[in-house]
């Protein structure tokens, strides 16, 4: 599966110029909400492949929204921090993407001697449902205050 992960890499890099355009033209809180809302789907769509081309159709489409997160993320720590504590801020942020990556695998590995599966496949699917519950849960947390919110100011 190491194509899965290679032809995600292959999108980001095409897209990345492009990514950083739209984000200028569009500004960033409309274009960071829109990759990361696409970036959640994508990744929902591959916790439910059944077949290694469905997996690499995926993992290509998960290459057009991966392709603007850590810029969209770059600019907004160049809005929030002076340039003298911004350098710290961004190892911060490639530091904990780094860990959550080892989590992660540590994870994954964990979902695969659970679960009982006749293909690395289903070990994949299975690791992405498991990751998404608490972003899920959050999403909607977030929804609910948003709406309680709305309906108290109208």
């Amino acid at each position: 599966m190491l194509q899965a992960v290679s032809i995600t890499y292959f999108m980001v890099t095409i897209l990345l110029l492009p990514s950083n355009l739209l984000m200028k033209k569009f500004s960033g809180k409309r274009y960071f909400p829109i990759i990361m809302c696409l970036f959640g789907l994508v990744v929902a769509c591959i916790s439910s492949v059944k077949s290694t081309s469905s997996m690499l159709a995926a993992r290509f489409f998960l290459g057009v929204p991966e392709s603007g997160v850590v810029p969209a993320s770059i600019m907004y720590f160049s809005f929030w921090y002076k340039p003298s504590e911004r350098a710290w801020r961004i190892g911060v942020f490639h530091a904990a993407n780094a860990l959550a990556s080892g989590v992660g695998g540590f994870l994954a590995i964990g979902v695969s001697k659970v679960r009982w599966s006749r293909s690395q496949l289903f070990v994949w699917s299975g690791s992405l449902d498991t990751d998404q519950r608490p972003s899920r849960a959050c999403r909607m947390a977030m929804a609910i205050h948003h709406v309680r919110r709305r309906l108290v100011n109208v």
